[in-house]
């Protein structure tokens, strides 16, 4: 199994890169998840991003790598900003939030057909599950007759796309890891053409 150690500065050596982007609508925690995993902290508030970048260097099996996140804008507005981070992409995260069913929808009808033309594997990335075991929430969505975004159903969409699916949160830090470990995975070359095979040691999928 490949071995993703935590971050840490790596001296010297030749070091690979990837380049990850995530998309998604806005204020769904994309920021937060780069927050929580880049630099260890957490945002409570919510802050509209143009576009951002973010370096970490992780070991996958001992090989150094260079991992630059980037964060981008969810609004309309931005499209074109947007599409100027896309290329050199190696991998893309497509985010929504597990308790915004838009968000989700629009994964399917909106952010797949944005980056149809980007040549990088997939990673759908349920946000915010911290809050599917919130009492107001469930309540309000209720009152809006909708539910919570199931694994079901987000699993489902992931396999229309074929994409590896992970539910995190960036507040509790549930499988914040594993969201990026699946990212940096798929990003690399020589590991995204075997996919199928760290996908089930991963049990992502």
């Amino acid at each position: 199994m490949f071995q993703i150690k935590d971050r840490r500065k790596v001296k010297g050596g030749k070091k690979e890169k990837i380049k990850c982007v995530l998309v998604g609508d806005g204020a769904v925690g994309k920021s937060s998840l780069i927050a929580a995993y880049a630099q260890d902290t957490f945002r409570e508030d919510y802050q509209p991003t143009a576009y951002d970048t973010f370096n970490v260097v992780v070991d996958v099996d001992d090989r150094p790598v260079c991992v630059e996140i980037c964060d981008t804008a969810g609004q309309d507005s931005m499209s074109e900003l947007r599409a100027l981070c896309y290329p050199g992409t190696d991998v893309l995260m497509l985010c929504f939030s597990v308790v915004r069913p838009e968000t989700f929808r629009s994964v399917a009808e909106r952010w797949t057909r944005a980056v149809a033309g980007v040549n990088a594997p997939l990673v759908l990335v349920g946000t915010q599950s911290d809050l599917a075991l919130d009492g107001r929430t469930i309540q309000a969505l209720r009152a809006r007759g909708e539910h919570a975004v199931t694994e079901v159903e987000a699993r489902a969409l992931a396999a229309k796309i074929n994409a590896v699916y992970v539910e995190t949160s960036a507040k509790t830090r549930r499988q914040l890891k594993d969201a990026f470990d699946a990212a940096i995975l798929a990003g690399l070359p020589v590991i995204s053409s075997k996919r199928p095979f760290w996908k089930k040691l991963l049990c992502l999928n």
